[in-house]
């Protein structure tokens, strides 16, 4: 990266660019020639591929920008950008390959956040650093893939971050293989080390985290799997760290186990607390020592990076350390057994050739009742999976909901968007729902996504809404790539220290039919209508063989029993459905290419055309009494409303509060404090009030003579009134009606509007249905970027 100008704004600046050495002949050229082409993204961290191409990290997010391209010709609000990761702090970095003329350059990974520092093992797969950002997630754990971005999967650390020495959290950093198999990495926090952290030594071909084996070691190897290989302890904390610290790793393979480092000594400055000066006694910077540690004026000082070769006893110079400067990376030119070469599999043709047309993949689950190796159906998923023993309705698995990510452009882009478009959860991002598919009576799953986004996948009860807490929040992206199948066994319990992902994680709950020909128990095993299972296959494998359309997703809530043999017992469950087409008085979600649904497919939700629009419309007024329309005693006309009708009033005098007129009173309490117009909200002014109130707590409020009080009660935390000894007296509070945790936790909403609520009936299925899985999306005020500035 040349010509950088240090006062200039970081999109002035030139980008970085891959440059190729020639050791014989001393030659250097930028792979990419063309110089227009070169500076499209940000290239780093580039490895040699065992077939002389190369992977490389960059910020071109060159698949992701060409699909932008292609839904911006279904919807005009569509740009095309590089996104930024999810902390909004600079665009992504993910992995691409390209020849080693710069010819043939194209994306294989599609994380949200940066995949960085891949490098090549022995069986040909790509070992790298995958920055997880989804929601509460914020770790960096070891993933490999194969050089084409197919059979994705986690290799090692994702529940084990807690390993430093000292307890602190660490990330594992720029993977690389030595000689005896091990995965040399390092270890480093966030910030706060001066970029410095330990080196380790991992054995990721039996374990999956530090004490977590994989299935073929569970019960023989307990651990730990990681190592450190410094000589002195490194910390992981601010601060003197005895070992000094490292920046970089890279193993040698002749035979000597020596590994080439990039290492600081701890070192120290002696500061006059007097005058925040160096002390004049003590000026120069010194290494550090036992009791340097526990003197006060003491501090550690900047650190001194060179290159050094190290035989895990001892460290030999090799590039001395230069004031100002940080050698981040080590790389040696050595020979080495060329890595199996694995071809790229739609070259191969082991692809599916009609989905790597349709750029679509296949995710296929074998049950979602298999977490972590443990049925948790019950009793079992097999009498789950009998008709006979079990109704539809009474399964807790019913279908499942896929999403993908939205990017965020940069400020270039879009500068005036404001974090508010996010709403109440800024950590969930924005998404687009993409379908649903029903769940299989023995909880699998095989159903046709898109290709090159970043997924994430949702289990629904019968009503849409998420399940919890049977079926934690999948926190993680996945992808899969065109024509790829890509199988899991199930879910995953966030427990500590276990990790899934890996296909040699767990033995598969749900081992299928047990031979070819086979008919699952109590289901239709005569005539035209039999399902029958090749052995080792699902429910959903078996029928998506037989039936390639139910393969595909439906932005709608649709099923149909096709296993229940009427002439073994019991009449089929009934068919089900819920529409998007039966939500007729408000704007429908923005939907593009979904009807049919195509692997474009993208509905987005906005709160404020799809949501509020629901509080405005006039609806007929239910006599709970009767449960039929209420009639006006005086027209003896239907009563029509509104929600806004009630949710709407403010007293006069108290604009801050939320009240109903009733003649000339003011009853706060009658309408639940709740105020459901479309005004515009003193919290946050790009709200409107309804979204306010309806996500966020209040305080309570009643009427006293005529006018608006607040409720105060005695302080909860025991707080005493110093002056009159008697307990502190604050505003009792009362909590929001709804939560961007999702639908599940929001209980008291949707059952006012059940036969037996306070609204029976008020909203109809569809629309309760929008708005379930508005919320379990995340309650976004927009999940559109550009819908979000005017």
């Amino acid at each position: 990266r040349f010509g950088i100008d240090p006062d200039g704004d970081e999109e002035d600046q030139p980008v970085w660019d891959i440059y190729e050495y020639d050791i014989p002949s001393g030659v250097i050229r930028r792979v990419i020639d063309d110089i227009i082409y070169a500076g499209e993204g940000h290239d780093i961290s580039p490895q040699y591929l065992p077939d002389d191409r190369i992977v490389f990290s960059s910020t071109r997010q060159s698949r992701t920008v060409a699909k932008l391209l292609d839904a911006g010709l279904t919807d005009p609000n569509i740009q095309q950008f590089q996104a930024l990761d999810e902390d909004q702090e600079e665009p992504a970095f993910v992995l691409h390959v390209m020849n080693d003329n710069g010819q043939n350059l194209h994306q294989i990974s599609f994380n949200q956040s940066h995949d960085m520092n891949a490098s090549v093992l022995a069986n040909g797969r790509i070992v790298f650093s995958r920055w997880d950002g989804m929601r509460n997630k914020n770790a960096i754990s070891l993933y490999s893939a194969n050089p084409d971005g197919t059979d994705m999967q986690l290799l090692y650390g994702a529940d084990s971050h807690a390993t430093s020495t000292v307890g602190a959290t660490v990330e594992f950093l720029k993977p690389s293989q030595a000689r005896d198999g091990s995965v040399a990495a390092f270890l480093m926090p966030f910030s706060g080390t001066s970029g410095g952290g330990d080196i380790i030594s991992i054995n990721a071909v039996d374990y999956l985290n530090n004490t977590q084996p994989n299935l073929a070691n569970q019960g023989v190897l307990t651990g730990p799997a990681q190592s450190s290989v410094a000589p002195a302890p490194v910390s992981a904390l601010p601060g003197f760290s005895e070992g000094g610290r490292y920046a970089a790793v890279w193993p040698l393979w002749d035979g000597t186990d020596r590994t080439f480092v990039s290492w600081t000594p701890c070192l120290v400055e002696y500061i006059d607390p007097a005058t925040g000066l160096r002390d004049a006694a003590r000026p120069d910077t010194e290494p550090c020592s036992i009791a340097d540690l526990t003197d006060p004026m003491a501090a550690e000082a900047d650190p001194a990076y060179g290159v050094w070769a190290f035989d895990g006893s001892t460290q030999r110079p090799i590039v001395l350390a230069e004031l100002d400067t940080i050698i981040t990376d080590v790389v040696v030119a050595q020979p080495r057994p060329r890595p199996i070469v694995i071809p790229d599999a739609a070259s191969a043709g082991i692809l599916d050739p009609d989905l790597l047309a349709e750029e679509a993949g296949i995710l296929n689950i074998r049950s979602v009742y298999d977490i972590d190796g443990v049925d948790i159906a019950v009793p079992n998923f097999q009498t789950v999976a009998d008709p006979e023993a079990t109704l539809a309705d009474e399964r807790l698995a019913r279908f499942l909901r896929v999403y993908k990510a939205v990017g965020i452009p940069s400020e270039e882009i879009l500068p005036d968007f404001d974090d508010a478009a996010f709403g109440n959860s800024p950590n969930a991002g924005m998404r687009e729902l993409v379908g649903y598919v029903p769940i299989e009576p023995d909880g699998s799953v095989r159903v046709k996504v898109p290709a090159d986004v970043p997924i994430s996948i949702e289990v629904l009860n019968k009503d849409g809404h998420r399940v919890t807490p049977e079926f934690p929040r999948h926190q993680y992206w996945l992808q899969v790539r065109p024509g790829e199948e890509v199988t899991c066994n199930g879910c995953h319990q966030n427990a500590p220290d276990i990790s899934h992902g890996r296909a040699d994680g767990f033995a598969a709950v749900n081992q299928g039919a047990p031979f070819n020909g086979y008919t699952f128990p109590n289901t239709i095993s005569v005539g035209p209508d039999t399902i029958s299972a090749d052995a080792g296959e699902t429910m959903a494998m078996a029928r998506t063989r037989k039936d390639s359309a139910a393969l595909e997703l439906s932005v709608d809530l649709v099923y149909q029993d096709v296993w229940t043999d009427p002439l073994v017992g019991r009449l089929p469950d009934a068919d089900y459905s819920v529409l998007y087409a039966d939500i007729t008085a408000t704007p429908l979600p923005e939907m593009y290419s979904c009807m049919p649904w195509a692997v474009e497919c993208r509905v987005v939700i906005n709160y404020e055309e799809h949501i509020q629009p629901l509080w405005e419309v006039t609806r007929p007024e239910i006599d709970i009494a009767t449960g039929m329309p209420a009639i006006d005693l005086v027209t003896g006309l239907e009563i029509n409303t509104r929600c806004i009708d009630c949710h709407s009033f403010r007293y006069p005098d108290f604009p801050s509060i939320d009240a109903v007129l009733i003649g000339e009173v003011v009853d706060p309490v009658a309408r639940g404090q709740l105020e459901l117009t479309n005004n515009a909200s003193g919290n946050e002014p790009t709200h409107m009030v309804s979204y306010e109130e309806l996500l966020n707590g209040d305080e309570l409020e009643a009427l006293d003579q005529g006018g608006i009080v607040l409720v105060l009660i005695d302080d909860p935390g025991g707080a005493i009134d110093p002056l009159t000894n008697l307990p502190v007296q604050v505003p009792a509070t009362i909590g929001s009606p709804l939560t961007a945790q999702g639908a599940y936790f929001s209980p008291a909403f949707f059952n006012r509007f059940s036969s037996t609520g306070q609204h029976p009936d008020w909203l109809t299925t569809a629309e309760l249905r929008l708005i379930s899985e508005w919320l379990d999306l995340g309650a976004q005020y927009y999940n559109d970027p550009f819908s979000s500035v005017p």
